[in-house]
């Protein structure tokens, strides 16, 4: 006989090893202490969490990829600063080629910071989400 409550079973526990799989690659990737990663767990995977789990988990993959790419970005501009700041680099000659192309680059890493951390901080609304416990008291 073809019992679906083994299945849907099977199917629940696939789906948490998964899920459990993503929530630790993000711990990983933004180095959270225990007491963090515990909160975590205790706001988001409560009777009373409800469909939070899921938005929260999403948001929280965002905001560590928005992390580390703002991380990467911030290597980057240091990068162009020890460039501009090297002997060989003419400040006082007004567009020079080299000087040109950095500034550009700069510019657009600017640009691509200030969108990671918007991204950075819209997934932390999504967290700042208040837990169940505290709406309903």
């Amino acid at each position: 006989m073809f019992d679906v409550y083994a299945v849907t079973n099977s199917q629940q526990s696939a789906t948490a090893e998964f899920d459990q799989v993503r929530l630790e690659r993000v711990w990983g990737v933004l180095q959270l202490p225990v007491t963090a990663k515990l909160d975590w767990v205790i706001k988001y995977t409560g009777p009373e969490a409800g469909d939070l789990f899921e938005p929260a988990l999403q948001a929280f993959e965002q905001a560590a990829a928005a992390v580390l790419e703002r991380e990467r970005l911030v290597g980057q501009l240091s990068q162009i600063q020890q460039q501009l700041a090297q002997p060989g680099c003419n400040h006082k000659a007004q567009g020079t080629m080299q000087e040109l192309s950095l500034s550009a680059g700069a510019d657009r890493l600017g640009i691509c910071f200030v969108i990671a951390t918007v991204q950075v901080e819209t997934a932390a609304q999504v967290l700042k989400v208040p837990s169940p416990a505290k709406v309903h008291a």
